[in-house]
């Protein structure tokens, strides 16, 4: 009798140092956007190439566990011949939405650790000009998992300039950034969101393939929405910038997506390259 009971005892210990045996992971919770702090600890299960998201040891804000996104429908985008498509959104029903992320001036050193700890797809606009002193900063990132895409050399009013000079800002930018990042830009986002259609033409004649916008922003901490509702769309595509906040508003955008039942995905897998036409 003894010796079954204690054979039973060392089964129960096995079983609960055994990754929890069957115990559930806590739901993250979602509240209204800003600051990280106060907002629900999340504790899904750490693995060796993620830290745990729900925890602040690490010096980090807790973060939202996200389920993956589903496989990607790319939308189909349409323009005038010439030009390329303008976008402030992805017309999906899929619950995705997309982060991206301004100009590269303020390089916070916790960046890179805080995509390592959310673990989710980003999309970096980077100015030519916050790129040059030190380019190494952004491959971290991008070893980070982040995507980097054309955001002019110098950060002008594009409608002010001529064609040419349009052209010189989004042309070069591209060709550095397949040398500096292995991967030449597809994707071109306007400084200040202003453009015109000489601005989507010469998009076009860089090789590029779609010009990106936004409908949500975020600044010190708080999301910032176009929309009257105050949340997160299906699809909807999300702007921060490199600010001394970054990590403050990376934290208040994830907890805006999750709590508006989102996932962050791939920008990139919803807006294939066109097929060139001989």
């Amino acid at each position: 009798m003894y010796r079954h009971r204690a054979v039973a005892a060392a089964l129960v210990s096995i079983c609960l140092l055994a990754a929890g045996c069957g115990a559930t992971k806590p739901s993250g919770g979602g509240t209204p956007s800003g600051s990280a702090a106060g907002q629900p600890t999340v504790q899904p299960s750490p693995t060796p190439s993620r830290a745990d998201p729900g925890s602040t040891a690490d010096g980090l804000p807790a973060v939202p566990a996200f389920d993956p996104a589903p496989p990607a429908q790319p939308t189909k985008l349409t323009a005038p011949p010439g030009e390329v498509p303008a976008l402030h959104e992805i017309t999906t029903t899929q619950k995705v939405a997309f982060i991206t992320m301004d100009d590269g001036a303020v390089r916070t050193p916790k960046a890179a650790a805080m995509l390592r700890k959310a673990g989710v797809p980003v999309t970096l606009f980077l100015m030519g000009n916050d790129v040059d002193p030190d380019p190494a900063y952004f491959r971290g990132l991008q070893d980070a998992g982040a995507r980097i895409e054309d955001h002019t050399q110098t950060h002008p009013e594009m409608p002010k300039l001529s064609a040419a000079r349009q052209k010189q800002e989004i042309c070069p930018i591209a060709d550095k950034y397949q040398k500096l990042f292995g991967k030449r830009p597809t994707l071109f986002r306007p400084p200040y969101g202003d453009y015109n259609s000489t601005t989507q033409k010469m998009v076009a004649a860089c090789g590029l393939s779609y010009l990106v916008l936004w409908r949500e922003t975020t600044d010190n901490g708080k999301v910032f929405y176009q929309r009257p509702d105050q949340k997160v769309h299906a699809g909807d595509i999300i702007l921060m910038h490199f600010r001394v906040a970054f990590v403050r508003d990376f934290a208040a955008v994830l907890w805006a997506i999750k709590k508006a039942g989102l996932t962050p995905a791939v920008l990139q897998d919803y807006l294939p390259v066109p097929a060139k036409t001989p």
